[in-house]
């Protein structure tokens, strides 16, 4: 027969103790921190360091409200969450906040991100390549861009 438990059993078992359950790690030691799939900008960099890195790229600089998305959108044609597009906008410099407000994401660094195109994608938010680098000029034509390569000053 079973035995029935006493409020001492209750005791021992909200002690400082762990207790094991299948699947969830007892102590926060064990929890190992993710990996990105893709190699971020500088994934030893502290938060500050990320920060500071983020306002030197040329991530939708200029700025046109052709090639940019909300993050909602990103993350629909992603299949990601929210959460992991404003993490990759950080991270992998897809994407920025606009006047210190909402996060735009490029359309044109989304495909490159999502295709692994990281040579590209380097190009386009470090260099500020534009429609002067033919790798990332086909994306602009394959997002339906390529009029912008055409203006004054944006094809840098």
């Amino acid at each position: 027969m079973a035995r029935k438990r006493d409020r001492s059993d209750a005791r021992r078992s909200r002690s400082g103790n762990p207790v094991p359950i299948a699947g969830i790690a007892r102590d926060f030691r064990e929890i190992k921190p993710l990996r990105p799939s893709l190699p971020a900008m500088d994934t030893a960099a502290t938060f500050d360091q990320t920060a500071s890195a983020a306002t030197s790229l040329r991530t939708l600089v200029p700025f046109t409200a052709e090639e940019c998305i909300s993050i909602g959108e990103a993350a629909a044609i992603a299949r990601k969450s929210e959460r992991t597009i404003r993490n990759w906008a950080v991270l992998h410099g897809i994407g920025r906040r606009v006047a210190g407000g909402a996060w735009g994401v490029s359309k044109v660094a989304l495909a490159m991100l999502l295709d692994g195109d990281l040579e590209a994608l380097a190009a386009y938010r470090d260099d500020g390549a534009r429609g002067s680098w033919p790798p990332v000029a086909k994306y602009y034509e394959r997002c339906g861009l390529a009029d912008l390569l055409e203006r004054p000053g944006f094809a840098a």
